[in-house]
């Protein structure tokens, strides 16, 4: 079963309406920039982190659910998936500080899988507007995998929105050279190292 992913949209370049900052996992087939969701069914919008959807929230929506999260990431903080999963609860139920311990915890579990580097920008990014932070925790995600598509996607959306549209630009440059021309984010990417809208 793949595991639920992240993805949330917001309008990032000023000026150019409908560019959309995406923020999800590798490795998922999608047919229009990130705005769509690509796995489990399934979508809710948290009322505390606007724009976003999180596929298949309602595993993660609501106080019972975070709870029941919490207690197996806490019974089992060295398990990666456990430490991510409450972490997408938290993030989903709005809870900022939550959504970043459970992401360090799963950063320190394995600091090889570049999700919750890119999880955690975009808690950085969408729960507290803080699209430096963001941007740091995007380009960690595409130093440990430097294939993982979301977060070079990501990445270079936060530097646009940051004012630095050339970085942003050069950033979706580099992520060509790194991704097969087969990805489904590939095409987005092109377009922004070609300073076009997605």
């Amino acid at each position: 079963m793949k595991s639920p992913r992240l993805v949330s949209s917001l309008s990032l370049f000023v000026g150019l309406a409908s560019v959309l900052f995406t923020v999800a996992g590798c490795g998922s087939k999608v047919t229009s920039p990130p705005t769509r969701n690509t796995g489990a069914k399934g979508q809710a919008h948290s009322s505390k982190a606007p724009s976003t959807i999180v596929e298949g929230a309602a595993q993660y929506t609501g106080n019972k659910n975070l709870k029941r999260w919490e207690t197996l990431a806490n019974q089992t903080p060295s398990n990666w998936t456990n430490q991510i999963q409450a972490g997408r609860a938290a993030y989903t139920n709005g809870k900022t500080s939550l959504a970043v311990h459970y992401y360090l915890q799963a950063i320190k579990a394995d600091p090889r899988k570049g999700l919750a580097y890119n999880n955690l920008g975009n808690v950085y990014a969408h729960l507290m507007n803080n699209y430096a932070k963001a941007a740091q925790y995007y380009q960690k995600t595409t130093q440990v995998d430097p294939r993982y598509d979301y977060g070079w996607l990501n990445w270079s959306m936060a530097e646009t929105q940051l004012g630095h549209a050339s970085q942003g630009k050069s950033i979706a440059q580099q992520a060509l050279s790194h991704l097969p021309q087969s990805d489904p984010l590939y095409k987005y990417l092109q377009r922004l190292a070609q300073g076009k809208k997605v």
